[in-house]
């Protein structure tokens, strides 16, 4: 708690000397009150009113499981989320690695390492569903 409350003060000092009261202000009122849809608030008192409910009727556990599996599904139906999530641990991973023979070492063991594209590896099948036609060249025997 007190972590946030310095990350608060920071960013209301970093406000103040730039002086966008205005435009600060807007973008909390659209995170909470939810200008294009629901807000941060409406997401609140749902998940409240759903542990509550779970609580009256004596099955707390089977409200966390809900709740657990309401959030899922939000984190699912939202691809900004996981988008942001993937770009966030791409970075993560790619601006510092343990050592330069470490981001050498896919690349010589024969894997693509193309952001993005599926993972491949030297000598490896690709998959194909069953039942559809053999991709060019293909025999249908190993």
């Amino acid at each position: 708690m007190p972590l946030a409350l310095v990350a608060l003060a920071a960013m209301l000092f970093i406000i103040g000397v730039t002086g966008n009261y205005g435009t600060a202000g807007a973008l909390v009122e659209d995170d909470v009150m939810g200008n294009p849809g629901p807000g941060f608030l409406q997401f609140m008192i749902g998940i409240i009113g759903i542990g509550a409910f779970f609580r009256l009727i004596g099955m707390p556990n089977a409200g966390r499981v809900f709740l657990i599996l309401v959030i899922l599904v939000y984190l699912m139906k939202n691809s900004n989320v996981i988008t942001a999530l993937e770009n966030v641990s791409n970075a993560a991973t790619s601006t510092s690695p343990s050592s330069p023979s470490a981001a050498a070492a896919p690349a010589a063991a024969g894997v693509s390492t193309t952001a993005g594209a599926p993972l491949g590896l030297a000598g490896a099948v690709s998959a194909t569903p069953v039942g559809s036609p053999l991709p060019a060249g293909g025999s249908g025997t190993h």
